[in-house]
């Protein structure tokens, strides 16, 4: 081999050795930051874990939290016009830490332990449900501002939060008996297990929020949102949820409605557009509110949330919520929900121009009742019945040899000719023949008793085969 072909081969291993010894360099300088990366991301997992055990429920805050706290309680006691504030923290931040060293001080004012005593009993509170809860009426929370605040299994029993603000705060498993929380905003919370029984949420935001296996017994819910909640295995035993939005919130088989207030005329009812009932017993909810008691009692009864929120979407709540309690044999309940959809229908057909179609769906609500009112069928014939025969009392059938007219007396002559006209005699030609005058009127009669039938034949086998 010659000196040139050895330096070629001398040069092309020197390429592939440097090639080679690149890639490796490559390789351990990316294993390198991937450790790196991998350590700070450890490192950081471990600060926002022991940032939220430190701001949590149950840990106590920092002597400058403390003694900020302290100057707020002070300056709320000794002001005397506190202007439009609900309370001493209206509109400030806190955490679950400071919310447990409040908690801790409003129990003092109470009882005769030590400030380390409390805090331990409230932390065995925390990891025990056998330890009866402190009452903390003297907590004021009003207007505060918890958001994402850490308070699981936090006892709040009793405790004033009108107004404040609990966006995706963590309350799982938190004893709220008696709480006030009218107004709060509890949107996307954690409520988990959480024990609300006799809490007052009047007005209260919940949209969003994850409610499953809480308990509401006898929680007072009127005018709440509770909009896309999910309620799956909660209790709202005799909970009153007039005027509530359930609209798109989600029920299963596990949850209790059992003597639940879902509104009365007066109050309004609450809005159940697009609830996923999902099998949850209805046939123990108190729907005395919705229907009437008597068939002389007002028509409309109670109304259903949604005709003040969204009055497109009335009809279609209306028949939901009448599949869901036919499913469990309810008819009669459902069937008046049916009857009410139609007429929500009706009115929706009038607000985009569709007059036909509306004048046909007042037809057949006047003459039957969308096929749910037998009773205003036979009303209706007997009305047109007695109404034309009287016509047919009041219109001369001939004339005498003086040229007098002659009238068919009311019964039963009149009678019998509007029953007969109304079933489609009035078309025959010897009644037209007899009077020109009674003739044009049995003739009007058997249209009228025409569209009458058909409506009648049409709405009924609607609802038959629907």
């Amino acid at each position: 081999m010659s000196t040139i072909d050895e330096r070629l081969v001398a040069q092309q291993r020197f390429v592939q050795n440097s090639s080679l010894g690149f890639l490796l360099a490559a390789i351990r300088l990316s294993r390198g930051i991937v450790e790196v990366l991998g350590d700070v991301l450890i490192m950081v997992a471990r600060k926002v874990a022991e940032m939220r055990s430190v701001n949590r429920w149950g840990a106590r805050p920092t002597e400058q939290q403390q003694a900020k706290l302290e100057r707020m309680l002070h300056q709320w006691e000794t002001e005397g016009n506190h202007g439009d504030r609900r309370g001493p923290f209206d509109g400030e931040v806190l955490n679950g830490a400071e919310v447990f060293w409040l908690a801790v001080q409003a129990t003092r004012s109470r009882i005769r332990e030590t400030e380390a005593e409390i805090e331990q009993f409230l932390r065995d509170l925390s990891t025990s449900g056998s330890i009866k809860p402190f009452r903390l009426s003297e907590l004021h929370l009003e207007g505060a501002s918890l958001e994402k605040a850490r308070l699981e299994r936090a006892n709040l029993l009793q405790a004033h939060l009108n107004g404040a603000n609990l966006v995706r705060a963590h309350l799982e498993d938190a004893y709220l008996q008696w709480a006030h929380l009218q107004g709060v905003d509890l949107r996307g919370g954690h409520l988990r297990g959480s024990n609300l029984v006799d809490a007052n949420l009047q007005g209260a935001v919940v949209a969003g929020a994850g409610l499953q296996q809480a308990n509401f017994y006898k929680a007072d819910l009127r005018k709440g949102d509770f909009a896309e909640a999910n309620l799956c295995g909660s209790s709202l035993v005799e909970a009153d949820l007039r005027g509530a939005n359930l609209s798109h919130a989600i029920f299963d088989i596990e949850a209790n409605l059992a003597d639940a207030k879902l509104g009365n005329r007066e109050n309004g009812f609450a809005a159940v557009t697009d609830t996923a009932w999902n099998g949850v017993i209805l046939t123990s909810v108190d729907w005395s509110g919705l229907f009437r008691k008597h068939w002389w009692s007002p028509l409309s009864g109670g109304k259903l949330g949604d005709d003040q929120r969204d009055p497109r979407t009335t009809a279609r709540a209306h028949r939901q919520l009448a599949l869901a309690l036919r499913a469990q044999g309810l008819n009669a309940e459902a069937a008046e929900l049916d009857y009410r959809a139609h007429i929500r229908a009706r009115r929706n057909l009038w607000r985009k121009g569709q007059f036909s179609a509306y004048l046909a769906s007042w037809l057949a609500c006047i003459v039957a009742g969308y096929g749910y009112r037998l009773g205003r069928c036979f009303a209706f014939y007997a009305s047109v019945v007695v109404l034309f025969s009287i016509i047919y009392h009041l219109v001369p059938y001939g004339y005498n040899a003086h040229n007098a007219p002659l009238y068919l007396p009311w019964w039963p002559q009149a009678v019998i000719l509007s029953f007969n006209s109304f079933h489609g005699r009035g078309f025959l030609p010897a009644v037209v023949t007899e009077s020109v005058e009674q003739g044009a009127v049995a003739a009007g009669e058997a249209v009228v008793g025409l569209l009458i039938e058909v409506t009648l034949i049409a709405t009924f086998t609607k609802r038959v085969f629907r």
